[in-house]
């Protein structure tokens, strides 16, 4: 207490320390601080902004005799380059990150059905909307036709006629009585008139069925097409592309066809769609035989399957008895009803019927997940067609650590009643390549994400997890992105990948590869690319991170060089205040000493003195530093001509960098302090 009285009855003396301790600390607040604002905004413009390449379109095709075919992999000479680029230019090439696919079962939320949407899909595009296209109906059928596909051939053969008949099928035309299961999002097509497509091996295997007009049936199929819904946006082409295959047999049905079309097919599609509602195939895929080709020809096994599964390189096939096979992938076809519906499916007969209802459920409930590393490495949101609309984007921690958290479209939880905050449970499976229409997606090299089929082979391959919802994204032209081999519909959910431990479909095309640069390397990388003889092989984009890069490093420079400068001028100015300062004590230490106080007490005093001192000077300093930081921040952006937001909260940068240099003058001030306290000369006369 006698200090500080001391300290109060000179008030002058002590309010100038206290402003020198405050200019110093100023300085230091505003020109570290100024620094280290400058380099955390660095760190998190390279957290923000990912430069990312994607390959182009004219690698995704290659002319053949048959015309364009979709790749599902780079030529290998491509492939080859890019591997050892990615090897030996770690400066360039940060990663290649590779984006997992799962399929998961989430019973709470309703599917954004593909066929309420304009312009989305075809009867040509066979797999659009798998897995929500699987239906069971009762139908009385009307009319049964005649083969419709007795010229069309799967395969070729080495014979004169270069046809090898595969399968067969038969067009039959019933009305829909009842719908038994059927994902929400079609409208009912009961009462309608529907066109069965009846696939089997031969007219034999047909006839057996005992099909008859006036009957009524239970049916299933996988593909259910509904025109009630799509008459209006079926393109032109893929329905003549159908017709034309089945012209026949709709003639027959549907009566003369008009119109010349680019073919030279006298057809009128428009007529023949108003006269049905809605198409789907049925065929049990696992009974038809495996038709091989070898060099001698084709061979066709009845007692084996083929079985796909996945190797290093793709898929490989090897046989397995068809007993075994029909019994994992057996699907219900027709069958003719004499009782009711409920009567049939308790009966011994329905539990094929029963089985496939159960997987409708699960099918009509499935969303594609991927997983990634980073949503920014995504092609669409790299290229702001998409953007988190509402929350958040994972965290770095929960990308590394496996976050229970993911990111799903505005539109479906919408629709679902669902907001931030709010959990989702789930349970993935995988693709099962012997499933027919999945295999057939997965062969064409189709990038675009959709849920699998539910196989009762593989089963689930987690138990039911719970996401937290923390971003809701929305895209430019959701449903026209179909046909962007780096879309994705509004029923993707987007996880961390290290949240899925189960397996994942990868490839090293579409959206499920992206080629990840260092920030400030794209100059560099186009032209190694052009070096190379690939000028166009990847298209990629820095989200404008080059545009102002440079700028941004003048800013750094001009930053530091302030740095060094104000570090120089906080040390000078607190040696000044250390060794002038203490000075104004060397009277009380005199009279101290005369007094017979000790080496101690008087350590202790003046000690204390310049804590009173630098404590309060440090506190103004700092708060006067942090005020004035944001103006300087201004000025030397208008005198470097940029502008980029910098990291511009010193609320906690400030305290931490004024604690700092309150310790360090502190322990300077224990030094002098001592040095003041053992001069003898200085405490007493002689």
């Amino acid at each position: 207490m006698k200090t500080i009285k001391q300290l109060l009855r000179q008030p002058l003396k002590t309010v100038v320390g206290i402003t020198i301790v405050a200019l110093a600390f100023a300085i230091l607040v505003t020109c570290v601080g100024q620094y280290t604002a400058t380099d955390l905004s660095r760190e998190n413009l390279d957290d923000r902004y990912d430069t990312v390449g994607f390959l182009s379109d004219e690698y995704f095709w290659k002319e053949n005799e048959f015309g364009r075919t979709h790749l599902s992999k780079l030529p290998t000479e491509i492939q080859t380059w890019l591997d050892e680029t990615t090897q030996t230019r770690a400066d360039l090439v940060k990663m290649i990150s590779s984006t997992g696919l799962v399929s998961a079962y989430i019973p709470e939320l309703q599917i954004d059905n593909f066929s309420q949407h304009k312009g989305v899909g075809s009867i040509s595009e066979y797999n659009v909307g798998n897995p929500y296209r699987c239906a069971m109906l009762t139908v009385t059928l009307t009319d049964i036709g005649s083969i419709a596909n007795e010229d069309i051939g799967t395969f070729y053969a080495d014979d004169e006629t270069k046809k090898l008949l595969y399968d067969t099928t038969f067009l039959c035309v019933g009305t829909v009585d009842s719908v038994i299961g059927l994902e929400a999002g079609f409208q009912s097509p009961v009462n309608r008139k529907i066109v069965l497509h009846i696939t089997v091996y031969n007219k034999e295997e047909f006839d057996s069925l005992n099909l008859e007009v006036g009957q009524k049936y239970i049916v299933y199929g996988m593909d259910y097409f509904d025109t009630i819904q799509s008459k209006e946006k079926i393109d032109a082409y893929g329905t003549l592309s159908l017709i034309y295959a089945y012209q026949d047999s709709y003639e027959v049905f549907f009566g003369a066809l008009q119109y010349k079309d680019p073919l030279g097919m006298f057809l009128d599609y428009a007529p023949m769609l108003e006269q049905f509602d809605c198409t789907m195939t049925v065929c049990d895929y696992s009974s038809l035989p495996w038709n091989y080709r070898s060099s001698d020809g084709f061979t066709t096994f009845w007692d084996e399957r083929p079985f796909y599964y996945q190797t290093e390189k793709g898929y490989a096939i090897k046989s397995v008895p068809a007993d075994e096979y029909i019994a994992d992938y057996q699907v219900p076809t027709i069958a003719a009803l004499n009782g009711t519906v409920d009567e049939f499916l308790a009966s011994e007969n329905g539990a094929l019927w029963r089985e496939a209802l159960d997987k409708m459920e699960i099918n009509n409930h499935a969303f594609p997940v991927l997983c990634v590393d980073k949503l920014g490495y995504q092609a669409a949101f790299s290229r702001e067609q998409a953007r988190i609309v509402e929350g958040r984007d994972f965290s770095e921690n929960e990308l590394v650590n496996g976050g229970k958290v993911c990111i799903i479209a505005q539109s479906l939880a919408i629709a679902n009643g669902l907001q931030i905050g709010d959990s989702i449970e789930l349970r993935t499976f995988t693709y099962d390549p012997n499933i027919e229409l999945q295999r057939s997606e997965l062969q064409m090299g189709k990038s675009f994400p959709s849920a699998a089929f539910y196989s009762n082979a593989l089963g689930f391959t987690s138990e039911m997890e719970t996401y937290t919802i923390v971003g809701l994204y929305r895209q430019e032209d959701a449903w026209q992105n179909q046909y962007d081999d780096y879309g994705f519909t509004p029923n993707t959910v987007f996880v961390p990948k290290s949240s899925v431990a189960s397996e994942m479909v990868t490839k090293k095309v579409g959206i499920y590869s992206t080629l990840v640069l260092h920030n400030g390397k794209l100059d560099e990388f186009k032209t190694l690319m052009e070096k190379a003889g690939y000028p166009d092989l990847f298209i990629c984009y820095d989200q404008g991170y080059s545009e102002f890069v440079a700028s941004l490093d003048a800013y750094e420079d001009i930053s530091e060089k302030a740095l060094y400068i104000g570090l120089a001028a906080f040390a000078a100015i607190i040696l000044l205040f250390l060794f002038l300062y203490p000075a104004q004590q060397r009277r009380s230490l005199r009279l101290m000493g005369a007094l017979g106080a000790s080496a101690w007490g008087r350590f202790r005093h003046t000690f204390i003195s310049i804590l009173c001192v630098l404590v309060p000077g440090a506190a103004l300093g700092g708060y006067v530093g942090s005020k004035l930081w944001t103006r300087i921040a201004a000025a030397l952006m208008e005198w470097i001509n940029i502008e980029i937001a910098l990291e511009s909260d010193m609320t906690a940068i400030a305290p931490k960098l004024t604690a700092v240099g309150i310790a360090a003058v502190a322990a300077l001030a224990l030094v002098v302090c001592a040095a003041l306290s053992r001069n003898r000369g200085l405490m007493k006369r002689r």
